[in-house]
């Protein structure tokens, strides 16, 4: 492997810059994401609640864009790669729980390595990691190449390593795993300076429709950085292609996804998402209500094949997974899209589920949800 090389300072700042943008509150990263690794349940949860044990945690608000990513590839790697493709969906299933922890341990890895390689479009992955021996900076903000830049451990301390193959990349998160899994450590910060070097901060700022920053209010992943991960560029919109507005062009998603994006957005006609996230090439969907990004995903192959019901009328069953809700219970959906007319409204004091309405936006406004007796997340 490629001996690493210290970000200079200028670069960690430009790249810090870009993730926070001007007008963002602190324009540094709080311990919501300084303490954030990628670790799996518990086993007093998973004891429980086997299907859990490849649900990532996370500690606070914040990173569930990234987080729920890469929960995402998890379960790809884990449900679809390999012999795990032909399975019926029951057999499937079992592979939630894997008796190895090894097992978990390198769906990981390759999730880490798939989507950092998306980013790198088969070019150069840049992957990064602390430099134990950098010097700490005393102090508090101060002016790096005329950016105001704050010292927080760990940007001015990276340390890069250029990588030009997935195999290399792979090898790379099996060599410094320790690094990216610590509970409280920095692995979630150090994977997002990956992605936004492995980019560049050019590639970046042209993807966009305008300067908008990576991580938004409240700490909270932006569009484009969900759309980074999910489709190796930073686009604001999530619809198929480009439209030209009278001059004005708006960009899309210029391929079908692997893993697809259902959002509540779409539910409330703010936007519209296209096929190439509606219908991914795995039924697995990275989930955007309330600003908070979870996991949807299903155990039949063909749930992808069409972009309302599959087939017309049918009934089948999603699997649900929010790492920050300190879910200790399986959460299975049955859904029915055989009826006619729209869903019944809750009556009473009782609230409609959010992630009813995102599966709604891809199976129909017919589509009747069932949370088979677990109290619905709200």
């Amino acid at each position: 492997m490629p001996p690493s090389t210290p970000v200079s300072l200028e670069l960690a700042a430009r790249a810090k810059n870009l993730i926070f943008g001007a007008t963002h509150l602190t324009g540094t990263f709080t311990d919501l994401w300084l303490q954030q690794g990628f670790y799996f349940q518990p086993g007093d949860v998973t004891s429980k609640a086997p299907s859990l044990t490849s649900g990532l945690v996370q500690a606070q608000g914040g990173p569930c864009g990234i987080l729920a990513v890469v929960q995402a590839y998890i379960l790809k790697e884990l449900l679809y790669a390999g012999p795990a493709a032909s399975l019926t969906p029951a057999k499937r299933y079992g592979l939630l729980a894997p008796r190895d922890g090894a097992v978990l341990q390198n769906a990981l890895v390759s999730a880490l390595a798939e989507i950092l390689w998306l980013v790198a479009d088969g070019r150069v992955a840049r992957c990064c990691t602390r430099n134990p021996s950098a010097p700490r900076l005393a102090g508090g903000p101060r002016k790096v190449a005329g950016l105001a830049f704050k010292p927080d451990g760990l940007t001015e301390a990276l340390q890069v390593v250029e990588l030009t193959s997935l195999a290399a990349v792979r090898n790379f998160f099996c060599a410094n795993l320790g690094a990216y899994t610590s509970p409280a450590g920095c692995g979630v910060v150090m994977f997002l300076y990956s992605i936004v070097l492995t980019r560049s901060i050019e590639n970046i700022e042209s993807d966009r429709d305008e300067a908008t920053s990576l991580i938004g209010a409240h700490s909270y992943c932006s569009q484009d950085l969900v759309a980074l991960c999910l489709t190796g560029k930073a686009r604001s919109n999530v619809f198929d292609g480009d439209k030209d507005l009278g001059g004005l062009l708006l960009r899309g998603i210029d391929r079908r996804a692997s893993v697809g994006f259902l959002s509540l957005f779409e539910h409330y006609d703010n936007i519209a998402v296209g096929s190439f996230l509606k219908q991914p090439l795995y039924p697995i969907w990275v989930v955007c209500s309330e600003s908070h990004y979870t996991v949807l995903f299903g155990l039949e192959k063909d749930l992808t094949a069409a972009p309302v019901a599959v087939p017309p009328g049918a009934r089948f069953e999603l699997y649900y997974y929010d790492q920050l809700a300190k879910q200790r219970e399986e959460i299975r959906l049955s859904v029915d899209t055989t009826q006619r007319g729209p869903a019944p409204k809750p009556q009473g004091e009782d609230l409609e589920p959010p992630i009813n309405e995102c599966i709604r936006t891809k199976w129909g406004k017919n589509a009747r949800i069932d949370w088979n007796g677990v109290e619905p997340i709200l």
